[in-house]
């Protein structure tokens, strides 16, 4: 039985998924997967039906955050002390997400660059990296 809101999971990714279960206040609230080997690259997550969720990977202590695509990435940085927001495809964040991350002293994005596998015209791609470029000159 496939429980996920796009379905055929099995035959997707026949290795299996990495399960994320997404904690808030020590309940689960929502279930989200990872293909460990899909046959299609850009089938590659699951996700219950109904409306996407993000996923918190905090440290206990640490006051700032770093906002990332995926829970993998999430938990990659939790493992190195770092608290971490996985947006996990979620378009736009609910309010009461945003003042979660409002109370965090220092904000990170890491987000991935795809702005290859993107549809906007070169010139807009140009604006969007020289501002990146003006960004990371800053914090370095």
């Amino acid at each position: 039985m496939d429980f996920t809101a796009n379905a055929n999971g099995q035959s997707a990714s026949p290795d299996g998924y990495i399960i994320y279960p997404h904690i808030w206040n020590g309940h689960t609230s929502y279930f989200s997967a990872r293909a460990l080997n899909p046959k299609d690259p850009n089938d590659k997550s699951r996700n219950l039906p109904g409306e996407r969720q993000v996923y918190w990977a905090l440290v206990p202590g640490d006051p700032n955050l770093v906002i990332v695509e995926g829970q993998t990435d999430a938990e990659s940085l939790r493992q190195v002390g770092r608290s971490a927001l996985a947006l996990c495809g979620v378009g736009n964040l609910p309010a009461f997400e945003i003042e979660r991350i409002r109370k965090r002293r220092t904000i990170y994005l890491a987000l991935d660059n795809d702005l290859l596998k993107s549809k906007l015209s070169v010139s807009e791609q140009d604006k969007i990296r020289k501002r990146k470029d003006r960004y990371n000159q800053t914090i370095m």
